[in-house]
């Protein structure tokens, strides 16, 4: 085990196993592709498409780099590596249609037909209402505005629900 400096980030140095520090820009890229690819769908965003193809290409150039990694020499170099390549696997997975797009997409519809006396409203006004409203016929209409959410969510509660 190698000792660290205290309160200092800590970078892989050992080059003779292959470039650790490039798999792990890599890994930390094709992550952050598919957040704003689930962030893109959830909110119903064009473009979605193009963000899905980025996050492919950047999970398949961290597949390879992953996989280009000798055993590293020190216990928590080699811990890293393997949950690296673990979660690019499931990376990998959405990169095939994650089953969670059908609820981002169905979580982004169900978000534009919230209403409250008719009026059309955003689920974090609702929200933030609910947090300070003192009358309780509001409270719960507003809670109850939120229906359309729970049913994006788990359908009709039954076996099949998502």
């Amino acid at each position: 085990m190698r000792s660290r400096a205290p309160d200092v980030a800590y970078v892989w140095h050992d080059r003779a196993m292959g470039s650790l520090a490039d798999a792990e820009a890599a890994f930390l890229a094709a992550r952050e592709a598919w957040d704003r690819h689930g962030i893109a769908v959830a909110r119903g965003l064009d473009g979605a498409a193009e963000l899905q193809a980025d996050a492919t290409r950047l999970t398949e150039r961290a597949h390879a780099h992953l996989a280009a990694i000798a055993g590293p020499r020190f216990d928590e170099d080699r811990r890293a590596l393997e949950l690296m390549r673990r979660r690019i696997a499931e990376l990998g997975a959405s990169a095939e249609g994650d089953p969670d797009d059908g609820l981002y997409v169905a979580f982004a519809a169900a978000s534009q037909t919230l209403r409250v006396g008719g009026d059309p409203i955003q689920r974090l006004a609702i929200l933030g209402r609910l947090a300070g409203e003192p009358d309780r016929a509001r409270r719960r209409s507003l809670f109850f505005a939120l229906e359309p959410l729970w049913h994006a969510v788990d359908g009709d509660g039954g076996p099949e629900s998502p």
